[in-house]
């Protein structure tokens, strides 16, 4: 068997290049518990987890990953011969389906802010009659200051060799005369069109672009407050 050239997501999950698909969900499922953010995990190790998971159990993107590592195929070149139909009768084959992918120019992508969190905050009703300030500590996900939400150390990003930066497959599918054509995001980058090479990711949110933030607020109970 050829090499592999980024162990990365295997480390991740503690098997060796060789692991089975069953050997490789076992270990998903075990990492998964022991990291989750329940059980004092971080988002951004179950993230990796999820992403070794997706890669390692999908035969295609394992045999790609095998042989390029994370930052996909070079560019102008895609995964496998998509016009090679040799092996199949005259005519057209019973259903065959092959990605193309275009290019487009890119900004360089930069982690966008979260969305909105609840918090539910416990009370006397001697608090809610009478009004109290309390403070409450909430995680939440923030862009990564070092490297200004781009992931890389030089806060520049590098199309998707992949998607040429467009974020998205074109994912045609002939079945006898008929044809159709989808998109789907791109697998390699997640639809972000962008790409961080491993020797440039941001050494503090690892090319992850956010980082987990524990910020301390005052929440001001005004008098007569609803217990709601």
């Amino acid at each position: 068997s050829e090499m592999v050239v980024d162990k990365t997501h295997y480390d991740v999950l503690g098997v060796d290049e060789n692991a089975t698909q069953e050997h490789i969900i076992s270990a998903f499922r075990q990492k998964s518990r022991e990291h989750h953010p329940d059980r004092g995990g971080t988002h951004e190790m179950m993230q990796k987890i999820n992403a070794a998971k997706e890669v390692l159990t999908d035969p295609k993107k394992r045999a790609i990953y095998d042989r390029y590592g994370s930052e996909g195929p070079p560019s102008g070149m895609a995964p496998g011969n998509p016009t090679d139909f040799s092996g199949f009768s005259s005519g057209f084959p019973d259903i065959f389906d092959f990605i193309t992918r275009g290019a487009s120019g890119r900004e360089p992508t930069r982690a966008s802010k979260g969305s909105d969190i609840k918090h539910n905050l416990q009370v006397s009703l001697e608090e809610l009659y009478s009004g109290h300030t309390k403070k409450i500590s909430v995680p939440r996900e923030v862009i990564c200051a070092a490297c200004d939400g781009t992931g890389s150390v030089n806060r520049i990003n590098h199309d998707c060799t992949a998607c040429k930066g467009q974020g998205v497959e074109n994912l045609i599918f002939r079945t006898g005369p008929f044809i159709q054509q989808s998109q789907r995001s791109c697998s390699f980058c997640s639809g972000q069109g962008t790409r961080v090479d491993a020797k440039n990711r941001c050494k503090i949110c690892h090319g992850n672009k956010l980082v987990r933030q524990e910020k301390i607020l005052d929440v001001d109970i005004s008098p007569g407050s609803p217990d709601r």
